[in-house]
């Protein structure tokens, strides 16, 4: 994940982990998404560009990390914090 950005799209799975405490980067979901698993977000910048971009599942942030979206929305996801949390936009 270092220094790339990804874009996620629609799909089914149990959980999604996005970074590991070593690594930087940014993660876009730019459309809406069915995992049920929950999302764990460990570090680097998760960019939200639809209010379903995070499944049904909780997002889950473990270290320091960031949380900014593309465009005006809200979503009903559980944001659970363990660590830092830097909201921008």
């Amino acid at each position: 994940m270092a220094g790339q950005g990804y874009t996620a799209g629609s799909g089914v799975g149990a959980a999604l982990v996005i970074g590991t405490p070593s690594q930087t980067g940014t993660v876009t979901f730019s459309g809406a998404n069915t995992y049920s698993g929950g999302t764990v977000l460990g570090s680097g910048s998760l960019v939200l560009g639809d209010a379903n971009a995070l499944g049904s599942g909780a997002l889950n942030v473990t270290n320091g990390a960031s949380l900014d979206a593309n465009k005006t929305l809200s979503v009903g996801n559980a944001i659970n914090v363990s660590g830092n949390l830097n909201i921008l936009g």
